[in-house]
């Protein structure tokens, strides 16, 4: 029996459905707003918040504006109203300014719970939609990253809605209609969306582009191969397109262009990079705070590990350091449903012996999840937010 629908379309939904996830609404609400007002700042809330405040005085001229994309620093703006002039202190204790600022992750967390219900629902029904939605609102993980005035609700909210719009072009008719070009259109859109919010997303970008470029080839196969190949590399093209033009509206074309000068940067991956042909000429139309923001973050990741304190003890990079850290903070229903799904369905999608959805969505997710995995825990040194030690480390300090 297939685990996911064999239409990959919306269903109908009834009254029941829609009053479960209303209340799975207000109650994710509830739990994230009490979190938002309680808990005291972390240690990056205030450089998120002061970073915003000078965007939208000042503009990009500071390096510390770089840290991530431009939308996480909009929303800690959108509801603070007054902001004191030496900028935001822990120490002055003003509960009431952090709460506004933290408000502008909620809609996010909202985005994000609607794209899970969604999805659900064209892969499982009403039920399964219902089912999903659950364990977004009760996951003490995705509520805790709710809370706080920074970005991996919004990230996570981003990468959601493009892949979601993915893989709906890959399920979708086998027919090259005009709504196809609509599609591709939406997913460079998103997936400009998702460079706006935090780096991370150059690791799947290459994924969601030749997911999109090699659906449209498919389309068009029937039509003989040389128009197929032209139509796969023009959509390509046009979602890279879309996503550098949403990336420039996210920071309001108000900034220049990245510079063509390898010199100009300074970790090895980006300047390889630039020096590419084609490659290098694509990159110098990203907005020049963004491509500098991405260069100082690979320029961290290839320096010697820095220990870092946490939790009472040093933390040292190691390669099982993300796979322990997944299995340490997701909650048990959720670690135990993808065993199941790795280990009894995965394999049969990849092997192409289940519906295409499932097909689809195994050779679209499994290789971009590895190539990730592969990426940060074998050749990124920059490992903080938990400890993975050995026996002795604790003798390090």
């Amino acid at each position: 029996m297939p685990l996911l629908q064999a239409s990959g379309s919306f269903p109908a939904v009834g009254r029941g459905t829609w009053i479960g996830l209303a209340l799975l609404l207000a109650f994710y609400t509830l739990l994230t707003v009490w979190e938002m007002a309680t808990l005291d700042a972390t240690a990056d809330e205030p450089t998120y918040f002061n970073s915003g405040r000078i965007i939208a005085v000042e503009g990009w001229e500071q390096p510390i504006t770089r840290l991530h994309g431009p939308i996480p620093y909009y929303a800690n703006q959108l509801f603070v109203g007054e902001f004191p002039r030496g900028g935001y202190r822990v120490k002055d204790d003003d509960r009431g300014l952090l709460l506004r600022g933290r408000l502008g992750t909620l809609p996010f967390g909202w985005l994000a719970l609607a794209v899970v219900f969604a999805w659900s629902l064209c892969a499982f029904g009403p039920r399964g939609a219902l089912v999903s939605a659950g364990l977004f609102a009760l996951n003490p993980l995705l509520l805790a990253f709710g809370g706080l005035l920074a970005v991996d609700m919004v990230h996570t909210a981003a990468v959601l809605l493009c892949l979601f719009l993915t893989w709906r072009l890959l399920v979708g008719r086998d027919e090259l209609r005009a709504s196809v070009l609509l599609q591709v259109v939406c997913i460079g859109a998103t997936l400009g969306l998702a460079f706006a919010t935090k780096y991370l997303a150059v690791l799947f970008a290459p994924f969601v582009v030749l997911a999109t470029g090699a659906r449209v080839a498919g389309l068009g196969w029937r039509s003989g191969r040389l128009r197929a190949l032209a139509l796969g590399l023009g959509a390509a093209l046009v979602t890279t397109a879309v996503a550098i033009v949403a990336l420039h509206a996210a920071y309001g074309f108000s900034v220049a262009t990245a510079p063509h000068d390898p010199a100009a940067y300074e970790s090895s991956a980006v300047r390889t990079l630039v020096r590419l042909p084609l490659v290098g000429d694509v990159l110098s139309t990203f907005p020049a705070p963004w491509l500098h923001g991405v260069d100082s973050q690979a320029g961290v990741a290839e320096k010697p590990y820095r220990r870092a304190y946490v939790d009472g003890m040093y933390a040292h990079g190691e390669p099982t350091y993300y796979l322990r850290g997944f299995l340490w903070k997701t909650p048990e229903p959720v670690l135990l449903l993808t065993l199941w799904l790795l280990v009894f369905r995965v394999p049969r999608w990849l092997l192409g012996r289940g519906t295409r959805e499932e097909t689809a969505l195994a050779r679209f997710l499994v290789p971009a999840m590895l190539a990730v995995g592969v990426y940060l825990s074998c050749f990124a040194a920059l490992q903080i937010g938990f400890p993975t030690c050995c026996r002795s480390c604790r003798s390090c300090s």
